[in-house]
Parts: C-alpha cells; structure tokens; sequence
C-alpha cells in the first residue's frame, strides 16, 4: 500500500508539472538508477530498486505526444511575452 501511494504520488507530480514529466521522459533509454553514495537503511520505507522502479513504470506511461504538445506550448507562450 505505501508504494502504491508513493507511485500515485509521483505520477501526480509529472501530470501537475509537465517540467517534470518531460525530466523523466528525457530519460526513456537510460536505466534509473537511485545512488545516493549509501548503502540503504535495513528500516528504509522505500528501497531504491522500487523506487526506481516505480519511476520507470511512470515514465513508460508518459506520452511522447504530450510532451511535444508541451514544448510548442512552452514555445508559443514565450513568443507572446
């Protein structure tokens, strides 16, 4: 249940900040790998394999068609300023 709520949240996060979304999607032919340089705790509530792996299934899901909507979006709205 925790990481599902961890998931949802992430997923959240890139439907709500499409810099996100588009951060993540840049990554699509790269492996995620989570190092912070530290072994994780044995009481860490979110293993860095699930973690990452929790990222990739989000980033499978975004659409290539939504970020380029948003690019030109982006490009359109800075245009006009």
């Amino acid at each position: 249940e925790h990481y599902r709520l961890i998931e949802k949240a992430i997923r959240a996060k890139c439907t709500q900040n499409a810099g996100a979304a588009i951060a993540l999607q840049a990554t699509k032919k790269l492996v995620l790998v989570h190092d912070t340089g530290k072994q994780d705790s044995s009481n860490t509530s979110l293993p860095h394999e699930i973690f990452c792996d929790i990222l990739t299934r989000i980033r499978e899901g975004i659409s290539p068609k939504f970020t380029l909507e948003y690019i030109e979006y982006q490009k359109i709205k800075n245009r006009n300023k």
